[in-house]
């Protein structure tokens, strides 16, 4: 099978939406799980009898939030200097037309040597594999509680 490599292209950007969305839903779905967890362990929601939860998940519990705020942030950037790489990609174009070395209707490509493309490339797939890793921390440490506290 051969596509033209506009199409691969609109592929390629339908996935990366796809995956994105689906990183900042698992994100925030699992930051609320574990918000909701330490607040009721640590009675930030009442001032009754809250459950107990042994420190070495307390603690556990408060890294993996760090690492999904980490996530939000890696995605945060990962948009500004796409936006900015964009935005760069746009103005050589809009110069490149204005000295008439290109046409007005031009394919442009961006510059892959740009330091924002690159970044933005690296904080994509940073905060993929950072996502992947805390939800399989925050399995461990669910499936060890429920082995210890079943016993």
């Amino acid at each position: 099978m051969t596509l033209p490599v506009d199409d691969l292209s609109k592929d390629l950007d339908g996935l990366t939406d796809r995956l994105t969305t689906q990183v900042r839903t698992l994100t925030l779905g699992l930051l609320a799980f574990t918000a909701g967890i330490l607040g009721g362990v640590f009675g930030f929601s009442s001032k009754e009898a809250h459950p107990a939860l042994p420190h070495w998940a307390q603690v556990n519990l408060l890294l993996v939030a760090v690492c999904l705020f980490l996530v939000l942030l890696a995605d945060l950037l990962q948009c500004v200097l796409s936006i900015r790489a964009t935005e760069k990609t746009i103005q050589d174009a809009e110069e490149k037309i204005e000295q008439k070395e290109i046409s007005d209707d031009a394919t442009i490509l961006y510059d892959y040597g740009l330091w924002e493309y690159r970044w933005a490339t690296y904080l994509f797939w940073g905060k993929v594999w950072l996502l992947s890793l805390t939800t399989m921390w925050f399995a461990i440490i669910t499936f060890l509680y429920c082995i210890r506290h079943l016993q």
